[in-house]
């Protein structure tokens, strides 16, 4: 008996967790419970037994063994025998009561479209996702794992072309301590461009193994593989139709000699071949019309991202018209595009409104002309005209090139036109019109007319290329061809001696304008209206003829005139200079021997241009001075000649005396015997 009050206080210590066939491991939590957990015994009742109850709570998970050790420590602040005792234990041993665990993963969605969508009879999961989406998912344990064991959670899916998820390959892990605690993973949805609503089957599958205390233990009867299945309900976002794309509006323009092209895509994948017909109608510009190709065919592999379809819309005819066309689709192996259904139009900017067809309007291309000749004056004022679209839906760009008449040989690209801003420029629908303006240089050269074609190139957008010409007439009153011949002091006439060592003269000679090619001048000497040749010649020049290149057309040449020479006493000869001239161009072709008006005044090419010819050519008056005079000359003889002796007659056969008195001779030549 106590001298007093005895307490003791009960306590489970030491509690251990194993798997069946493990080593045993020390847990926090021992699941057992004492009542009381505390006892009092008094003298009164020291001897009375008081039982205690010990109870252990199912851990829900099958083959863990548990044991731990209950301790009673004593207190007896009266009874130092008491007070003094060790603490005392007893051992206890939990044995499983629980059967064969299969719990399956519990899976929600954690973002995506789909809130968490649990079927609770059939533990199905639905998640729904678009086509291009991603899906986070969430998983953890639906039971706790004992001591040992670690359960992995993997994943698969059926629609692997389209489907994709991020969980590793070596799965997600989950302990004793962590099979509350979700873990999370993300399933992709890429987009098939296929036209379908479909339900891709992702299982994640529970597969349990030993860790640890239980590493060479075979939990396969402790935990059964298990698997959740998550349906991902895909929804679709491409349209089975045929869209005509490039186009902005279903009216349309294509200008004469041009050419439209257009694409045509699919919207989505096909399941089978679809055949598109485009087809003119009934309008009567579609005779004008063509298409090719007219049929396309679309496969599996085609779709809005593969390679659209070309049609190209070319107008044969010259001629504005309008044409209808349509594109349907007339032979399908996909169930989801019907026979009879007609294209979409589309646009590169994104899908417009509906349209069962296109209007093709054929327009007409070109240039316009506010003048078609215009006429200039040298060294006079600008003169323009206006170009511009024939229609504003097709314009281009505008290269200027003209082509002066025959014969200018100028290196100018525009003759002596003088081109006021650019030569190249564009005309739009913003800017229909532009103002030309050419002003016409003084070139020296003797054109009375000259025509001048100034081509105007047009390079539309889409279209043919097309040219206009506007005509310029270029007026010259000034320059006309002539050889100018002057003696020293602008006299009209010189003297010269007939012996070259005696008086001379010198003449100027130029041009009076700029030939198209080099000139030859020579003088010839007249007499009367014959040209002097042989003896009747009594001049000579020098040099006999001059080249005159048409840079040097203004720069005079000196020509030396002297005498020829004679030994007959023909006193003072007169004579006339005249002037021929040789050359390609055919201005400058002139002979002044034949006539001092060789030509008329003006004369046409056959390109419309008026040559101004020269109205008269220069002569100038000679007088050839005679130095010989006409008289006899005698000499006497030397030693003077004998006295003559008479003689009464004489005959042939009986001459009389004679003597030799001296010689007789002429100072000129006589113009005839003597």
């Amino acid at each position: 008996m106590p001298r007093g009050v005895v307490s003791l206080s009960l306590a489970v210590r030491s509690a251990t967790e194993s798997v069946v066939g493990g080593d045993p491991v020390a847990i926090a939590e021992s699941g057992i419970a004492l009542s009381p957990d505390s006892v009092t015994f008094t003298p009164n009742n020291w001897d009375v037994p008081v039982f205690v109850e010990a109870t252990s709570t199912s851990d829900g998970v099958v083959g863990a063994v548990r044991s731990a050790q209950i301790a009673a420590s004593v207190a007896a602040p009266q009874d130092p025998e008491y007070d003094s005792m060790p603490e005392l234990s007893a051992s206890l041993r939990v044995d499983d009561v629980d059967k064969l665990e299969s719990s399956a993963p519990v899976v929600r969605a954690v973002s995506g479209q789909a809130a968490t969508l649990v079927d609770a009879a059939s533990g199905v999961v639905t998640v729904v996702a678009a086509e291009g989406s991603s899906v986070v998912v969430g998983v953890r344990l639906a039971a706790r794992p004992m001591v040992g064991v670690e359960v992995v959670l993997s994943a698969s899916n059926t629609e692997t072309d389209t489907v994709s998820h991020s969980l590793p390959a070596a799965g997600l892990v989950f302990g004793r301590d962590s099979w509350q605690t979700e873990q999370t993973f993300t399933v992709t949805v890429a987009n098939d461009d296929v036209a379908r609503n479909y339900v891709a089957a992702l299982v994640v599958t529970a597969t349990a193994r030993g860790v640890g205390s239980g590493a060479n233990v075979d939990v396969s009867d402790l935990w059964t593989t298990s698997q959740t299945a998550v349906n991902l309900a895909v929804e679709n976002d491409d349209e089975a139709e045929i869209v005509v794309s490039s186009l902005a509006a279903p009216a349309v323009s294509v200008p004469v000699g041009g050419s439209l092209s257009f694409s045509v895509v699919a919207g989505s994948k096909p399941t089978g071949d679809v055949t598109v017909t485009l087809a003119k109608g009934s309008d009567a510009g579609c005779d004008a019309v063509s298409i090719s190709p007219a049929t396309v065919t679309f496969t599996t592999t085609d779709g809005p991202a593969a390679a659209a379809k070309v049609v190209t819309v070319t107008p044969s005819g010259t001629t504005a018209a309008t044409c209808g066309i349509t594109a349907l689709v007339t032979a399908s192996d996909a169930s989801e595009f019907a026979v009879g259904s007609a294209a979409r139009l589309g646009s590169t900017a994104g899908p417009s409104t509906s349209a069962t067809g296109i209007t093709v309007s054929v327009i007409s291309a070109g240039l316009t002309t506010s003048a078609s000749t215009i006429r200039l004056t040298e060294g006079g004022a600008a003169g323009s005209y206006t170009v511009g679209l024939v229609s504003s839906d097709v314009g281009g760009s505008v290269a200027l090139t003209a082509t002066p008449s025959s014969g200018v040989g100028l290196a100018s690209p525009y003759a002596n036109l003088v081109l006021t801003g650019d030569a190249t420029f564009a005309l739009s629908s913003s800017a229909l019109t532009r103002a030309v303006q050419f002003a016409a240089a003084n070139d020296d050269r003797a054109f009375a007319l000259r025509v001048v074609t100034v081509s105007h190139a047009f390079t539309p957008e889409g279209a043919a290329a097309s040219t206009m010409e506007v005509t310029v007439l270029v007026e010259d009153f000034e320059d006309a061809p002539g050889v100018f011949v002057a003696a020293a002091d602008s006299a009209s006439s010189v003297v010269v001696d007939e012996l070259a060592s005696g008086a001379t003269a010198s003449l100027s000679v130029r041009l009076g304008s700029m030939p198209g090619a080099a000139v030859t001048v020579s003088l010839v000497e007249l007499v009367g209206a014959q040209e002097a040749t042989g003896a009747d010649a009594a001049l000579s020049f020098s040099p006999a003829s001059v080249v005159i290149q048409p840079a040097d057309w203004n720069t005079a040449v000196s020509v030396t005139v002297s005498g020829a020479g004679s030994d007959a006493a023909l006193g003072d000869r007169a004579r006339t200079i005249a002037v021929r001239t040789t050359s390609t161009d055919d201005s400058y072709a002139l002979d002044g021997v034949a006539s001092t008006t060789p030509r008329a005044a003006t004369t046409q090419l056959a390109d419309g241009s008026i040559i101004r010819n020269v109205r008269s050519l220069p002569r100038i008056a000679a007088t050839v001075r005679d130095t010989d005079v006409a008289a006899v000359l005698f000499a006497a003889a030397a030693p003077a000649p004998m006295p003559l002796k008479e003689s009464a007659a004489a005959s042939a056969s009986a001459p009389g005396h004679s003597a030799v008195l001296g010689s007789v001779t002429l100072s000129a030549k006589p113009e005839a015997t003597w």
